[in-house]
């Protein structure tokens, strides 16, 4: 079993992709999402996505 992550993925106009995390908590992941629209007043889109682990090589 694994602890789930999120992410929090934005997008500024220009196509240039902003990334902050990993976060524990999905409200710790929101209020990311929601300081980036604040520090960059440009962002078109914050997402918060669940973190996918890759899976172990071997089996």
């Amino acid at each position: 079993m694994f602890k789930r992550r999120y992410l929090v993925i934005g997008m500024l106009p220009d196509g240039q992709v902003l990334r902050a995390g990993p976060f524990s908590h999905h409200l710790i992941a929101d209020k990311a999402a929601q300081l980036m629209f604040k520090w960059y007043p440009r962002l078109q889109l914050a997402q918060v996505v669940e973190d996918v682990p890759k899976p172990l090589k071997g089996n």
